[in-house]
């Protein structure tokens, strides 16, 4: 009985990994983010989506620094003349609010894909890592029982009558 609960452990133990790894591969992919550090796999989703909209924001804000040259000497303020570019102006403009607009549609999802799935599975491995460490720790005191356990007596081979009668 014990083998077969601990061969349905080992079972849940994979699924559990493997839903795990898959939540979050498909919440990094959203994102476009993988994490780089150890400490980057414990953030939230919602704190690495908004590092990568904020990237996005900064991206639109430098192609606008682009689209604003800015002609003269530096050393004469009076002589620098604006010559932008008012459509790449009014793109980076929507880009922008796109962005924006995207984050605050993902935001709710990706905080239910990290509440309801990748932190309760997180939860559930350490559960599973504790639970293994108690399996280990039973199953090596099993061997020290059966080594130093007394050796049982083997059956008799040999044709002798019972009393029984069988």
């Amino acid at each position: 009985m014990f083998i077969d609960a601990e061969r349905r452990f080992k079972q849940l133990e994979q699924e559990t990994k493997k839903l795990h790894e898959d939540s979050k591969k498909y919440q990094d992919s959203i994102m476009g983010t993988t994490p780089r550090h150890p400490i980057h796999h414990m953030t939230t989703g919602l704190t690495m989506m908004t590092g990568m909209m904020t990237h996005q924001i900064e991206f639109s804000k430098a192609i606008q620094e682009i689209y604003k040259p800015i002609s003269g000497r530096v050393s004469d303020p009076n002589s620098a003349k604006p010559e932008g570019n008012a459509e790449g102006i009014k793109a980076c403009d929507e880009y922008e609010a796109a962005v924006k607009d995207l984050q605050d549609t993902l935001k709710p999802e990706l905080e239910m894909l990290e509440t309801r799935i990748i932190q309760p599975a997180n939860d559930l491995l350490a559960i599973v890592k504790q639970t293994q460490k108690m399996l280990t720790k039973r199953n090596h005191k099993l061997l020290d029982y059966d080594r130093n356990s007394p050796p049982s007596k083997p059956f008799p081979l040999d044709s002798t009558p019972d009393t029984d009668g069988w």
